[in-house]
């Protein structure tokens, strides 16, 4: 009898119809879809979560406490990295400000040249035409503003320096008073006087030059030049002269610009000349030079910080004390007092930090009942009435004036052609010479000949 357990039944179909197999696959396809935006829309549903360490492992504590320092110091390096993209990014906006800035005074300083190349005259054409040459001075600084070349080159020509005090009002009236008494010492020097009449005084006393030992006046006109650096007022004291009429005196239509010989931007453009503060390549050391010929009280007083060291620790506490605070970077641990230097160059040059230079042999006395009576007229001097207080003022040393070229290269060159022109011309002259004594020695042997 056979097992009917053991009769091997025969394989069921996986033949389906199309219909049902199409089915499927779509609702496959809906329940795939339907969990996907199931764990889009609740991620924590679906997240595994962590089992944490068992209480059994071996050294639980530590591996925990491990693994706290490690999200520490991850923390710590990701906040690292925020800093370094934010100072990164600080950098970057600086140097295209700085790039712009130079671009921006390049263009600016292109256009000052032509205007002041139309505005005032050659040096070397003004000094030759001139018998009297005013040079204008900075009352806030008068050392650093006058040209001893210049000076002496007047007086081996023959010529006549006088020094003009500017800005009077910039300066506490006790200091300009002792620059008047100290400056005439040296040279004839007057202040620049606000009131009317004083143009005129000047040019008569400078007309009284030209008089001989018996009152007569000198054979022409005197032409008064007028030159100086720049930002000293030229073209005040230019106008102030030209509006006055002496006989006798002509003043020249423009002034004369002075230039320092070596490009760049020092301790006088940023102090006494508005100079772009943007362009100095180590504004520390412009700082230094300045905090060095500063006095200690007068300017502890005046930004009103207290004692310091040295160039960086006041270079801290100044962005420390600025209105808002300076944010100094770091470099290899130290701070990086570039900005504050900056800073601190830029109130100088704006004018907003008032100073003085005493002048050399200032002692503290009163110079006020000294006045000196102005050569010519014989009226004594009318300073201008200054409203600023020593106590509000940086006193400083007198600084050193730069140095200049006399001699344009153009002036030089039209010179160096008109002596050629003149030296060929004496050659022609001889050899001409020389031709006619050859042909009067060839007429005499005729002559002893026949």
């Amino acid at each position: 009898m056979v097992n009917a357990s053991k009769v091997l039944k025969a394989r069921k179909s996986k033949r389906q119809p199309l219909r049902l197999k199409h089915k499927i696959e779509r609702k496959v396809r809906e329940h795939h879809r339907k969990e996907r935006r199931e764990k889009k829309s609740n991620p924590q549903k679906y997240k595994k979560r962590d089992p944490g360490i068992p209480n059994s492992w071996p050294f639980k504590l530590q591996l925990l406490q491990q693994q706290e320092a490690q999200k520490d110091a991850a923390a710590a390096q990701r906040e690292a990295a925020r800093l370094a993209r934010i100072r990164s990014r600080a950098a970057a906006r600086q140097a295209a400000a700085a790039a712009a800035a130079a671009a921006a005074h390049g263009t600016q300083a292109r256009r000052d040249a032509r205007r002041k190349a139309a505005a005032f005259a050659p040096l070397a054409p003004l000094l030759a035409e001139a018998d009297a040459v005013v040079v204008v001075v900075d009352a806030r600084d008068p050392a650093a503003t006058r040209c001893a070349a210049l000076e002496a080159a007047l007086r081996e020509c023959g010529k006549l320096a006088v020094l003009l005090l500017n800005k009077l009002d910039l300066v506490p009236r006790r200091v300009g008073a002792a620059w008047l008494a100290h400056l005439r010492t040296q040279l004839p020097t007057f202040p620049l006087v606000a009131t009317e009449g004083g143009g005129e005084r000047i040019l008569a006393s400078l007309g009284a030059v030209r008089r001989g030992g018996e009152g007569e006046l000198a054979v022409g006109e005197l032409a008064v030049g007028v030159v100086g650096f720049d930002r000293v007022g030229k073209r005040t004291v230019l106008h102030a002269l030209q509006a006055a009429r002496v006989p006798g005196v002509r003043v020249l239509p423009m002034a004369a610009l002075l230039t320092p010989a070596l490009q760049g931007v020092g301790v006088n453009d940023v102090m006494l000349r508005r100079g772009a503060v943007e362009l100095v390549t180590q504004p520390e050391l412009v700082v230094e030079a300045i905090l060095e010929r500063c006095d200690r009280r007068s300017l502890l007083r005046v930004f009103q910080q207290a004692a310091f060291d040295d160039t960086t620790d006041f270079l801290i506490a100044f962005a420390a004390k600025a209105d808002p605070p300076l944010e100094l970077p770091r470099r290899k641990g130290q701070p990086d007092v570039r900005p504050a230097a900056l800073a601190f160059l830029k109130r100088f040059s704006a004018g907003k930090v008032p100073f003085f230079c005493a002048p050399p042999a200032a002692d503290g006395a009163d110079v006020h009942a000294e006045m000196l009576q102005s050569k010519g007229d014989g009226e004594e001097d009318v300073v201008v009435d200054s409203a600023v207080e020593e106590a509000a003022c940086v006193m400083m040393s007198p600084g050193t004036a730069d140095e200049i070229e006399l001699v344009d290269e153009e002036f030089a060159a039209e010179d160096m052609d008109e002596e050629e022109e003149e030296e060929g011309e004496e050659e022609e002259g001889e050899e001409e010479e020389g031709e006619e004594e050859e042909e009067e020695g060839e007429e005499e042997e005729e002559d002893d000949d026949e």
